[in-house]
């Protein structure tokens, strides 16, 4: 069952995605909200994630495929809300908040 997020000022929403254009589109849209934005490295495997994901405080992360599959193995362990976009270069993730239905 999908449910919604709202993201609201001072939240802090972590980003792990290729640096694809909606990229900037989401940095622009995270700084009007008034969020504060926490870049992941899209090279870090799973334990680097955890790590700066529990020093960020991040509870939101945006993620393409591939960093889905890596950080699907914390989303209980951290409370983790994962709003997932498809990597058009890897395969189709299931198991997070699609950004188009």
């Amino acid at each position: 069952m999908q449910r919604d997020l709202n993201v609201t000022k001072g939240d802090s929403v972590a980003i792990a995605i290729l640096i694809y254009p909606y990229f900037f589109i989401l940095k622009m849209t995270m700084t009007l909200i008034g969020a504060t934005s926490v870049f992941l490295n899209t090279w870090w495997p799973t334990e680097e994630l955890k790590y700066a994901l529990s020093v960020s405080g991040g509870k939101i992360v945006y993620a393409d495929g591939p960093r889905v599959a890596r950080l699907k193995p914390l989303q209980s362990s951290l409370g983790l809300d994962i709003i997932g976009d498809h990597d058009p270069t890897s395969d189709f993730v299931h198991g997070y908040f699609p950004i188009i239905n």
